[in-house]
């Protein structure tokens, strides 16, 4: 009831399910000579220091491992379908009409993608616990007093065993560690009992199993079924039935060796003989077609070389026979190596599925051969009991190994395993792309998970680069809850602008206006005035002034070291004609209100009755800054925010503060380095150059939007050329153009 990931066998043994969702890194495959230390990085290194930690634990009887992977193609509709509700319900929040898009993807992605799963089966047996441990459990089970018979039902009473859980979480906990590695190793995740089982009957019955489905656990509700036996005396009608009447309760039949479950016809295989040279596990995953469902199960099991121990005994006096010898032979040097390096008992099992038995038998075949090729093994695909064989394939759904019990040393049993799929850190995403494997991989994009996202998109020219990029925005978009993101985007071509049309299209009518793109243009049409500021001030904030700065240094750069000759003393002059040119506007002769100039400015004070309230002589002495703050009092903020653009300084302005006696006096003898040129008058100079070349910095804000404008696209192909680049680096101010607020 407390440890709801735990489940219990008809033998009181316990099983957990843990979920490998794949690699943290991706693994080198390159090894050493056996004796000397494997390379870090590798994925030698990660399965030998795995061993050495599992030694212990391998070496007496109590816990098994079962390991599952599963590669399913004919279920790559179903993932990827799951995999894009996050992005179809982000898009619905923002009332985007971009279902069509994501239906598409589904479609364009399905063929190339297969559901993949890796599951990690832990099982703890009761045997574990000593006798007198055992004794101890089983009196205090008997001193709760006779209770109601349950002979159909759960009763978890009779499956706590205290000691034996402390056994499994131990064992359960450090495998986990031992497998994450420092971050370094494989990502798993512990499965509660209700998914557990969600995933055993969707593996019996694939096609009628619903995704919402879960087996009824004790302290789940229940409602009574059926009717009490035995006068009342058998409660379990009011219990929740036994897990495998919950799992498996469907007809299955046989053909031969084959099973027929739920219209799907599944074939079985075992291997029989361990391989010659064993491989990693990506070797076999390259050799199985993919279009090929398949799924591969590896039981280990410790207590190897005390299995081999009888063998040894009748082996000893065998071995004077040629024939023989060989296998005495390889009995010792297990034995040997078991002094180090446990030996472990393993059996593999695999099967594969379809509904039509025909393509069934071509995909048996076809995993057959790649099996038997995988490092020179042997594989069977005759049992006695198919339905046995078939169960052993399952994951959590059979404590039983498969047919044929092989020997091995812990090290060559762990590096079969499936551990090398790449792990993505999201549970879910906004992005997906494909693995080599055809496994998808998610990715969320400005997640809280990463501090800073950088991507770099490279390519010939129609390679896609475009398409990758507007793809990725849209599926940015998800991450906001109930409105579109604020987004900048710059751009060199036509790449946004099709971001753009696809978001204004699916926007409502009276939401177009929340994305606009505009192809600068250096025009006064287009200008932005650096030096505004926030709206209510009358002086820069720091980050504000710090931008001024390197804006005015990078137009006094030297094109040829895209830097300002002196550039301490240049800095301190520029630092210094900022300060003093707001401070000019702002308290010793600020600019006057002027009617007619900004027509919305106007029209605001006549709406407002602010014009009414002053006499004309008034207004005859009256600041922009006044004026700002009036409509602002009265709620026309995007009109007290045009009055503010008309308030404060220009880069033209600053040509006065140049020629003030104090800065003349201040840098009276220096000069531009390697010239007799004076810096103020170098400084002059290049700003009044400025005014000439960059008409979009010359003059008052023009350049607004719309104060619910939540993405701008800006191209600045017209003003970014390739030839001239203090063009390009200059024409930043624009690319953070001004909203009306």
């Amino acid at each position: 009831m407390d440890a709801p990931y735990i489940q219990v066998t008809k033998n009181n043994d316990y099983v957990s399910c843990l979920e490998i969702k794949g690699a943290f890194r991706e693994f080198s495959f390159e090894e050493v000579a056996e004796g000397l230390p494997p390379k870090s990085g590798t994925f030698q290194f990660f399965y030998t220091n795995l061993a050495d930690k599992l030694t212990g634990d391998f070496k007496e009887l109590g816990h098994k491992l079962s390991i599952v992977f599963e590669h399913d193609p004919d279920r790559g509709r179903e993932e990827m379908t799951e995999l894009m509700k996050p992005v179809r319900r982000g898009w619905k929040q923002l009332h985007l009409d971009m279902d069509d898009l994501a239906l598409e993807r589904i479609e364009k992605m399905t063929p190339w993608l297969a559901r993949e799963r890796v599951f990690l089966v832990i099982y703890t047996a009761i045997g574990a616990l000593p006798a007198d441990e055992l004794k101890s459990e089983i009196r205090r089970q008997n001193a709760v007093g006779e209770l109601p018979e349950s002979r159909f039902s759960q009763n978890p009473l009779y499956a706590e065993f205290e000691g034996l859980k402390l056994r499994h979480d131990a064992f359960m906990d450090k495998l986990i560690f031992d497998m994450n590695a420092g971050n370094n190793g494989v990502s798993v995740r512990l499965m509660d009992a209700h998914e557990t089982g969600r995933v055993i009957r969707d593996e019996i019955e694939k096609s009628s199993t619903s995704p919402s489905w879960q087996p009824l656990l004790p302290g789940d509700r229940v409602m009574p079924h059926g009717r009490l036996r035995g006068d009342g005396k058998d409660i379990s009608a009011c219990l929740a039935p036994h897990l495998n009447y919950q799992y498996c309760d469907t007809q299955i039949d046989t053909d031969g060796p084959f099973v027929e479950v739920d219209d799907f016809c599944h074939g079985q295989l075992a291997m029989t003989l361990f391989p010659q040279r064993p491989q990693t596990f990506p070797e076999l995953f390259a050799n199985v077609p993919r279009q090929i469902p398949w799924r591969v199960r590896f039981d280990l099991m410790p207590g190897g070389a005390s299995q081999l121990g009888y063998k040894n005994f009748l082996l000893t006096f065998l071995a004077i026979i040629p024939a023989l010898r060989q296998q005495y032979e390889s009995v010792q040097w297990l034995l040997k190596r078991d002094k180090k390096d446990p030996v472990v008992s393993l059996s593999v099992t695999a099967s594969t599925w379809h509904r039509d038995k025909k393509t069934m038998k071509r995909n048996l075949t076809l995993l057959k051969k790649s099996l038997q090729g995988w490092g020179i093994c042997n594989v069977t695909g005759t049992f006695g009991d198919p339905v046995r064989a078939w169960v052993s394939t399952l994951p959590a759904a059979s404590s039983y190994s498969g047919p044929n019990l092989m020997f091995s040393p812990l090290t060559d049993a762990l590096r079969l395993l499936p551990l090398q799929q790449p792990c993505s850190p999201w549970s879910e995403g906004n992005v997906i792309y494909l693995t080599p494997g055809r496994k998808p991989f998610v990715i969320k994009l400005a997640s809280a998970l990463q501090e800073k996202h950088t991507e770099l998109v490279m390519g010939p020219p129609g390679s896609g680069k475009s398409v990758l990029c507007n793809s990725s925005h849209l599926s940015f978009l998800t991450n906001s809850n109930t409105d579109l993101p604020f987004m900048l985007l710059i751009d060199k071509g036509y790449t946004a602008q099709g971001f753009h049309d696809i978001v204004y299209d699916a926007l409502p009518k009276d939401a177009k206006h929340k994305i606009a793109s505009i192809v600068l243009k250096n025009t006064a049409e287009h200008c932005r005035n650096p030096m505004d500021i926030q709206l209510g001030l009358k002086t820069p904030l720091s980050t504000e002034r710090s931008y001024i700065l390197n804006l005015l240094k990078s137009l006094c750069a030297d094109p040829v070291t895209g830097l300002p000759p002196d550039p301490t003393s240049c800095a301190d002059i520029l630092g210094r004609i900022i300060d003093g040119a707001f401070k000019e506007k702002a308290e010793i002769n600020p600019s006057r209100y002027g009617a007619g100039l900004v027509p919305e400015v106007d029209r605001a004070l006549e709406e407002s009755g602010i014009l009414h309230e002053y006499s004309p002589e008034w207004w005859e002495s009256a600041t922009w800054y006044e004026v700002r703050d009036m409509l602002f009092d009265k709620g026309y903020v995007s009109e007290a925010t045009r009055a503010q653009c008309q308030a404060v300084p220009l880069i033209n302005d600053l040509q006065n503060e140049l020629n003030r006696k104090e800065m003349a006096d201040t840098f009276q003898g220096v000069t531009r380095p390697g010239t007799q040129e004076s810096l103020l008058q170098y400084v002059s100079r290049c700003l009044a150059k400025a005014l000439t070349d960059y008409p979009m910095l010359s003059g008052r804000t023009r350049l607004v939007f719309s104060p619910e404008t939540r993405i701008v696209i800006v191209d600045v192909n017209n003003v970014a050329g390739p030839a001239i680049r203090p063009r390009k680096e200059n024409s930043s101010p624009a690319i953070r153009p001004r909203k009306e607020n």
